[in-house]
């Protein structure tokens, strides 16, 4: 009997020794320890943080958790405790959808109104291939004002989808890509219309019970689900509890509730005929190809980036108070997922996916070095650059800062790491200035997840700046207070006392920034729905704008002496707020 004992002793400390991520030693124990220290960094033991699984096939590399899953009751997290999986329940949507295909019970070239009888005559063109790979032009219910005024509330798939069917297409079907979660949605009840049963039991019968996958499912906010952790939001350097929203609303999109052993499953089930043939597993990574002949980094639920010059498929996700990426390389059957329960850190999950999977392939992103370079070398890269796509990038240096922004987006300002050579802070994009014969600089080339973007310098001038407005103190009060778009979605403008000492720099969370203020300043700031904050710059009396022009604020409807209506304008539109 002792002996027995011994041995099962023996045996369960193999088994939890693996399980604890050490890889069982080499040749992984040292790339275990780098990525660890990764996330040391990333999810303090003060904040909120993240469970995280990294495997190679069936050795599992490390299995840890980070942070607290209840700030509040100061519970640590648990690597078995549950998260909101948010976009990566489109990967058990897609392959919910093959699994009918498989069978034969439904056609990825069929029209979507052959399932959904009730939706907009006109839409014969929409398949269902169209809504896996986002090409079907249908605008996201997600991006709508409308719909996040009604996010609190349990909203009927009758409600959501009048939110969006009679919107105008972004583009005809098969054209382009665009991000859908309307999409993504309507696969889910065309399921419910095949299969004849609801998607969640749907997804249990046919995929979780299979793999034994007993913590995912369908989530529900009355439900009492066991080591389910609470979602917080960062704002600046304070953390919140995150804007509720009613789990109805995500459904096959984004509503789906996992562990990170769960979801390893579900991975390994991928590398076999558990769920799907050989066949049907090659469609469901096959990237996107339009009508006219020009490809999309997207699969069936999932991106497609190079790693380290690997073929990758990384999937990234975010909902109120949680967000997740998972990415895998089947070359090497490598597998990284992360769920997080803070939305807003810096790095974010996607960024520390990416590390790891380069560490654990034996390449590792280098960590950027600043260096000086002076702003006579700064102001030789100004221009307007455009690249094939003939979107302008306007770079542009602002005392020892260089800015860039893309097609009419934020300002970001660069971070150098050699004379020619800038980086993108919490990143890991980076830009190379190229000369030529003449020593001008007359080309950018971007690198982006691994891929190079090659700009031409024009002769364009730079875009002047917004004309600033002396705006008296007296109209610059009616601006300030807080304003709502809808719930949870706030903005407000308030007035910030600037004090920094000559030469003092200072590294943001999302862009780098230098402050040079000789004595105290006061600045018109703004933050919009627990963003970092902006500075605001007046065009008129009535009206401001963001530094960067990106954001205009049109201020109307004064009363006792205070504007209460604002109107925003943004790169994709306008939206309509009021004072609070």
């Amino acid at each position: 009997m002792k002996r027995t004992h011994i041995i099962i002793s023996l045996l369960i400390l193999v088994i939890s020794i693996h399980l604890s991520g050490c890889g069982g030693g080499s040749p992984y124990k040292d790339r275990a320890d780098a990525i660890r220290a990764l996330f040391d960094s990333a999810y303090p033991d003060s904040g909120p943080g993240a469970a995280v699984l990294v495997a190679i096939g069936d050795t599992i590399v490390l299995r840890e958790a980070y942070g607290h899953a209840d700030l509040e009751h100061e519970i640590a997290l648990e690597p078995d405790h549950v998260f909101r999986i948010a976009t990566l329940t489109k990967q058990f949507t897609a392959v919910g959808i093959l699994l009918l295909a498989q069978s034969g019970e439904l056609s990825l070239d069929d029209p979507i109104t052959e399932y959904l009888t009730n939706y907009p005559m006109g839409s014969d063109s929409i398949t269902i291939r169209h809504l896996l790979t986002h090409s079907s032009g249908i605008p996201s219910y997600t991006d709508m004002q409308k719909f996040w005024k009604q996010a609190m509330h349990d909203l009927s798939h009758r409600e959501i989808i009048e939110l969006f069917k009679n919107e105008d297409l972004l583009f005809q079907p098969g054209k382009d890509w665009s991000y859908s979660n309307s999409g993504y949605y309507l696969l889910g009840l065309i399921i419910e219309q095949v299969a004849g049963t609801s998607f969640e039991e749907y997804i249990e019968q046919r995929i979780l019970r299979p793999l034994n996958m007993q913590n995912t499912g369908l989530d529900a906010c009355c439900r009492i689900i066991p080591n389910r952790v609470t979602g917080y939001i960062r704002r600046g350097y304070e953390f919140e509890h995150d804007t509720y929203i009613s789990m109805t609303s995500p459904y096959s999109a984004g509503g789906m509730i996992s562990t990170i052993d769960d979801m390893y499953q579900f991975d390994r089930a991928l590398y076999s005929d558990t769920l799907l043939t050989e066949k049907w597993r090659n469609c469901l990574f096959e990237t996107v190809t339009f009508d006219n002949g020009q490809t999309a980094n997207t699969a069936y639920g999932w991106g497609t980036f190079p790693v380290r010059g690997k073929s990758a498929h990384i999937n990234v996700g975010y909902i109120n108070g949680f967000t997740v990426s998972s990415l895998r390389v089947p070359v090497v059957e490598l597998y990284i997922v992360i769920l997080s329960n803070i939305v807003r850190n810096i790095p974010s999950p996607r960024i520390l996916a990416r590390k790891t999977a380069a560490i654990m392939l034996g390449d590792a992103y280098p960590d950027w070095e600043v260096s000086h370079v002076t702003p006579e070398t700064l102001e030789r890269y100004n221009g307007v650059y455009r690249s094939d796509m003939d979107y302008p990038t306007v770079v542009k240096a602002k005392g020892d800062i260089l800015t860039i922004q893309h097609a009419g987006g934020a300002l970001l300002s660069l971070v150098p790491t050699a004379p020619d050579t800038f980086f993108y802070p919490n990143t890991l994009s980076y830009i190379v200035f190229k000369a030529d014969s003449t020593g001008e600089f007359s080309q950018l080339v971007l690198n982006y997840d691994e891929k190079m973007y090659h700009l031409r310098r024009t002769s364009e001038p730079i875009p002047d700046e917004p004309r600033v407005h002396a705006i008296p103190r007296t109209s610059l009060e009616k601006c300030l207070g807080t304003y709502s778009f809808m719930p949870g979605f706030d903005l407000v403008v308030y007035i910030d006392v600037l004090s920094k000492k000559e030469g003092e720099h200072r590294f943001g969370i999302v862009t780098s920034l230098q402050y040079t203020a000789y004595r105290s300043v006061e600045r018109i700031m703004t933050r919009l729905a627990g963003n970092e904050p902006v500075e605001l710059k007046a065009l008129s009396d009535s009206t401001l704008v963001s530094s960067d022009g990106v954001y205009k604020l049109k201020f109307s409807n004064e009363q006792n002496g205070l504007w209460h209506d604002i109107d925003l304008k943004h790169p994709t539109g306008t939206m309509n707020g009021k004072r609070q």
